[in-house]
């Protein structure tokens, strides 16, 4: 199981879970604090392109197509 997996399963008074409230352990329940935060960016970062609930898999929010930017010259 990976981390997208989890993510989509794990819910909570039938409430899909909310990613800022993970928190990632070592293998003796340590708090992680530098992954904790990178996860919590990732995941913070997709949430404002992807509803993740309507992704399938993984490689749906990888292959998710942003507008682009065109800069104008001035």
């Amino acid at each position: 199981m990976n981390v997208y997996h989890a993510l989509k399963m794990i819910q909570i008074e039938h409430q899909p879970l909310n990613h800022r409230q993970v928190v990632i352990t070592d293998e003796n329940g340590k708090p992680l604090s530098q992954l904790t935060d990178l996860l919590s960016d990732c995941l913070s970062k997709i949430d404002l392109f992807v509803d993740l609930p309507s992704t399938d898999t993984a490689s749906d929010v990888i292959d998710v197509k942003c507008p682009t930017i065109v800069r104008q010259e001035v």
